[in-house]
């Protein structure tokens, strides 16, 4: 009798133990869905629309006509700080064209032919734009858009961390995208960096460890102000200047989103229209709707967009040149499910890191 107590004794141990175990895999999955929701952008999370988009592409697609990626111009960017490395040295316009070219999302045009053009307009800066010549501009470009930029702050300062110093270089930009059909600005971003050096410095402020070229540098301080003397900080600007093209490239590509059709689908799955020729990417998203009926202006009776239903958030898995698969990641009804016909809007993978 005794065994028996026990051997149901340890049974009814083992089935709790049991139990429990599962509530925490359980509880763990639950943590893995909320951190992978975390990581979504804030359309797919919630099933949104993005901004930035257009009726306009599905109405060229019906029609047949070319969508091809949007083209940019980018002039040389000018300076409203006082920095002792020459702008041009900075390299911004090369890294902003190979930053944006690699997003995938835009056509460039070539700096010589756009040197070409400007010489011939007798245009030197982005003063020199206005609506007029601007769209003449981008029409002897083939340029849709014109962008121009300006560094409005170059900071450096260094900070007490009272085992090392920290030396931080900072620069900040503002980007104007000029639509070249109308001269006017279609968006405005600031682009913002820093590159930081650590330092360690001897009782009398000499660098002792730290980055080569701070090797001979020497830390003051002055009514608690810490500043470095006899360095040149080029390096560091230039490191400032990548992080901040990075950020404004990214913020550029969220700002022109890829719009197609959903081809076929089901609740788990979508195949869409757009594919790496029109810049798609693994690993991007897509919102997808469902568009409803015609919206008619009550005073001038032309219809002004369509009623649309965001159904479904997707994660790009595969891209082909004129195609991408894309996993269903959130429906809005499981009996909804995207289908032929529905619409996609890309939304960039890089798009939490803007925010």
């Amino acid at each position: 009798m005794k065994i028996r107590n026990f051997i149901l004794f340890l049974m009814l141990v083992l089935f709790l133990a049991s139990c429990g175990g599962g509530a925490e895999k359980k509880d763990d999955k639950k943590e893995d869905t909320a951190s992978t929701d975390q990581n979504m952008p804030k359309e797919i999370q919630n099933l949104t629309l993005p901004d930035g988009w257009s009726d306009d592409v599905l109405v060229k697609i019906a029609n047949e006509e070319s969508v091809a990626k949007p083209i940019m111009a980018i002039m040389d960017f000018e300076s409203n700080v006082n920095i002792a490395l020459n702008v041009n040295d900075l390299g911004i316009t090369d890294m902003l064209t190979t930053g944006m070219f690699n997003t995938g999302k835009f056509g460039m045009v070539e700096r010589a032919r756009l040197n070409t053009v400007l010489k011939e307009q007798k245009i030197s800066n982005s003063d020199d734009f206005n609506s007029s010549n601007a769209a003449k501009i981008g029409e002897l470009l083939g340029a849709n858009y014109i962008i121009t930029g300006k560094i409005t702050s170059a900071v450096r300062d260094v900070q007490d961390k009272f085992s090392h110093y920290e030396l931080n270089a900072t620069i900040t930009f503002n980007i104007s995208v000029l639509d070249s059909s109308t001269g006017k600005i279609f968006k405005s971003v600031e682009g913002v960096g820093s590159d930081t050096a650590i330092l360690v410095v001897d009782d009398r402020g000499n660098v002792i460890k730290g980055p080569a070229e701070f090797r001979a540098a020497k830390v003051e301080t002055k009514d608690g102000v810490y500043t470095i003397v006899g360095v040149d900080m080029s390096k560091q600007f230039v490191g400032a200047t990548k992080k901040a093209i990075e950020n404004v490239a990214n913020k550029l590509e969220a700002s022109f989103p890829i719009i197609g059709y959903v081809l076929t689908g089901d609740g788990t799955k979508i195949m869409t229209d757009v594919g790496s020729e029109r810049g798609a990417k693994k690993d991007d998203y897509f919102i997808v709707i469902r568009l409803g009926k015609e919206i008619i202006h009550p005073a001038t009776k032309k219809v002004i967009g369509r009623e649309k239903e965001v159904i479904a958030g997707a994660l790009i898995e595969s891209v082909g040149e004129k195609e991408s698969n894309a996993k269903i990641l959130k429906l809005k009804d499981p009996a909804n499910a995207p289908t032929g016909g529905d619409v996609v809007i890309s939304i960039s993978g890089k798009y939490q890191s803007l925010k």
